[in-house]
C-alpha cells in the first residue's frame, strides 16, 4: 500500500511540473530575470511534492548581525534599484502608530505568543518576499528568524533570479509552506485539484502546528495569484476563496501592506487586530465571515490602490464588482479597526 502511494505522489509530481514549465516561461516574459531551474528534486528538495515546508537556513553562530543585515539589506537594494528606496521602505515599518512605533509593537506581539499574517494584494510578483524583508530589516535581529514564515507557491521552487534559487533567497531569512494556491491561474496552467490538495494540505497542517506554538509572523497573498492589468490601465484582484478568508481569520492580527518594485511606491498598513474585522453588530456565523471577507478585500483593494496609484477592481462576497480609487482608498486606510 505504501509503495503505491509513494509511486502516486511520484506521478504528480511529475504532472505538476509538467504543468510548471510553461507558467514559469510566463513569468520570464513578465520578468526577464527570472530563469527556470528545470525539474530536478535531486538538486533542488523543495521542488518534491512531498517536501511541504522548509525551515530558514541558519546562519553559523559566529555570523555577526550586522553584517547579515548589511547582506539582507543588499538584496532588497537591488530589488528596488535604489539604496534609498530600500531605505525609505524600511523606515515606513518603524513608523509611528496608535500602538507605538510598528516594528516595536510587532516584537512586542511575537514574544507575547502572538501570530500575525502580513498581507500582500499581490500586485507585484515579489512582494511577499520583499515585504517579509522589509519587516526583518526594520526589526534588524537575525535571531527573529525563526519567527517568520512565507506561504509561497510550489511553481517558485523552480525559479532562479541571477542564478539563485528564488528558494533559497527566501529561506535566509524566513520559513517557507509551500502551497499552490486553487485559483484560476492554477487551473489554466492545468493544474488539478488532486495536485493542488498533495502540496497544499500538508503546508497547513505544518502552519496550524506552527500557530499552536505562537509567535509567527506569516507574509501571505491571500489571493493567491498576480492581479490582473485592465484594458483602462487598472488593476483586478482575482477573487478570495473561502480558505484564505479561513486561514486570515486564524491569526490574531493582520498587517497590509503594498509595494510596487518598478516604481519603488509601497503603503504600508497598521497591525488590525482580527476581531475587529468582523464588526461589533454581527449575530450569524455565515454574515461573519461574510464582514470579515468583505473588510479584507476592501484593505487589500485599498493598499493596491495607494502602492500602484491604479484604480483597483475587486469583487464583493456578493459577487458585485467594485472600483477603488485613491480618494476611496485613502479613506480606508484611515478608518481604525
Amino acid at each position: 500500500m505504501k509503495n503505491n502511494q509513494t509511486n502516486d505522489l511520484i506521478t504528480l509530481e511529475r504532472q505538476m511540473h509538467e504543468c510548471f514549465t510553461p507558467w514559469v516561461a510566463s513569468h520570464h516574459d513578465m520578468d526577464p530575470r527570472i530563469a527556470d531551474l528545470g525539474y530536478a528534486p535531486e538538486i533542488y528538495p523543495s521542488q518534491k511534492i512531498t517536501v511541504a515546508k522548509e525551515e530558514n537556513q541558519e546562519f553559523p553562530i559566529e555570523a555577526e548581525n550586522i553584517f547579515i543585515m548589511r547582506w539582507l539589506n543588499g538584496g532588497l537594494t537591488h530589488a528596488l534599484g535604489s539604496a534609498a528606496l530600500a531605505t525609505a521602505f524600511v523606515e515606513g515599518f518603524k513608523r509611528d502608530t496608535s500602538q507605538g512605533q510598528l516594528h516595536t509593537a510587532i516584537i512586542k506581539r511575537l514574544s507575547e505568543g502572538q501570530n500575525i499574517a502580513l498581507m500582500t494584494p499581490h500586485t507585484d510578483l515579489n512582494d511577499v518576499p520583499l515585504s517579509l524583508a522589509g519587516v526583518a530589516l526594520a526589526i534588524g535581529d537575525k535571531n527573529c528568524f525563526k519567527h517568520y514564515g512565507a506561504i509561497v507557491n510550489k511553481l517558485i521552487s523552480r525559479q532562479a533570479v541571477e542564478s539563485l534559487p528564488v528558494s533559497d533567497r527566501i529561506r535566509a531569512f524566513s520559513s517557507i509552506y509551500w502551497v499552490i494556491p486553487d485559483t484560476e491561474s492554477t487551473a489554466k496552467w492545468g493544474i488539478n485539484e488532486e495536485i493542488v490538495d498533495a502540496v497544499g494540505k500538508p503546508a497547513m497542517r505544518a502552519l496550524r502546528e506552527d500557530r499552536k506554538t505562537g509567535g509567527k509572523l506569516i507574509a501571505v497573498a491571500p489571493t493567491g495569484t498576480r492581479a490582473i492589468e485592465t484594458e483602462s490601465n487598472g488593476l483586478q484582484l482575482p477573487p478570495i476563496s473561502k480558505a484564505s478568508f479561513n486561514l486570515l481569520s486564524k491569526f490574531d492580527a493582520v498587517l497590509p501592506v503594498s509595494i510596487d518594485a518598478g516604481t519603488g511606491n509601497f503603503a504600508i498598513g497598521s497591525l488590525i487586530e482580527t476581531k475587529n474585522l468582523v464588526g461589533a453588530s454581527i449575530t450569524t456565523r455565515e454574515t461573519t465571515r461574510s464582514k470579515f471577507a468583505d473588510n479584507i478585500t476592501r484593505l487589500l483593494g485599498a493598499y493596491a490602490c495607494c502602492a500602484t496609484g491604479k484604480e483597483v477592481e475587486y469583487n464583493h462576497m456578493t459577487a458585485q464588482s467594485i472600483s477603488i480609487e485613491s480618494s476611496d482608498a485613502s479613506r480606508v486606510l484611515r478608518e481604525d479597526y
